[in-house]
């Protein structure tokens, strides 16, 4: 068999592979408040975390048995949209990682938050800590090659699922991800400590999520603080989505615009971020 065809079988069966699995798994519990603490010392009983509720996901994964690196990809305000996402899953999958996409909303009761703004990311960075323990307690996923990859208020909860003293110190998480990917993210004017190596990819026009607010934040941290920012010049908020390919919107007051040359040039940087941060499979 020649190497060509090998390696066309070789794609097709990882493609093959990626049919979706619907998972279904705890978001991560926060410990007892101070306050409970202390209700719960004056009753002399033990003071214990309430599980996080139920939330699901669609899971992806490559033939063979591992383990691989994987991704929990969280959606954006709009909520998750499991035909449109696919494809993408797929690719990952044909690159040799194993993918969780999370769905925050449906158990939940909601369909968007955009129209509130970027609120609710304590509870999705939960989720996303939830989607870690899920994964690393399978035996086909390497359980410290794990990274959080977010689009818009997902991404800005992929950056918030690192923060150095965030959600995963305050509960202890046994498991801690590996790095994370943040495309067009709510970026604090503020200097963040990370605790594992971020990519940021953001648009030059954004008005929506600005470039310039990245900018600031990653002076602020420093040049120690572990973050890769790239800004594309002419991009606007959702470069990289392809239902907007020939067709821009205006959606909840701002711009939203697919663009080829950022789409093309965020994917290659992110493939490089990961396979050095996860290790090729």
């Amino acid at each position: 068999m020649s190497r060509l065809v090998l390696a066309i079988v070789t794609l097709l069966a990882l493609i093959d592979s990626a049919a979706a699995e619907l998972v279904r798994f705890r978001s991560a519990a926060m410990p007892p408040s101070e306050l409970a603490q202390r209700l719960a010392r004056e009753r002399g009983t033990p003071a214990t975390a309430a599980d996080g509720p139920e939330i699901t996901g669609q899971l992806y994964r490559p033939a063979g048995n591992g383990p691989f690196p994987a991704l929990v990809i969280l959606h954006g305000c709009d909520g998750p949209h499991p035909d449109r996402e696919r494809a993408g899953a797929e690719q990952f999958v044909a690159q040799g990682y194993v993918v969780l996409l999370v769905d925050s909303f449906t158990t939940r009761g909601i369909k968007e938050t955009c129209s509130r703004g970027f609120t609710g990311t304590a509870d999705r960075v939960l989720d996303a800590l939830g989607a870690l323990a899920y994964l690393a307690q399978t035996d086909f996923v390497a359980p410290d090659r794990v990274a959080v990859l977010g689009f818009s208020q997902g991404a800005g909860t992929a950056l918030s699922a690192v923060l150095s003293g965030g959600a995963a110190d305050s509960i202890h998480a046994a498991q801690r991800f590996a790095a994370a990917v943040a495309y067009y993210p709510p970026c604090p004017r503020s200097a963040l400590s990370l605790s594992a190596p971020a990519l940021i990819l953001i648009g030059e026009l954004d008005d929506w999520t600005p470039a310039a607010d990245c900018r600031e934040m990653v002076s602020l941290s420093g040049g120690r603080s572990g973050i890769d920012l790239v800004v594309f010049a002419g991009a606007y908020h959702a470069f990289s989505a392809g239902r907007l390919r020939g067709k821009p919107e205006s959606a909840w007051g701002h711009h939203l615009a697919y663009d080829e040359a950022a789409a093309t040039g965020a994917k290659e940087k992110m493939l490089q971020f990961l396979a050095r941060h996860l290790g090729q499979r």
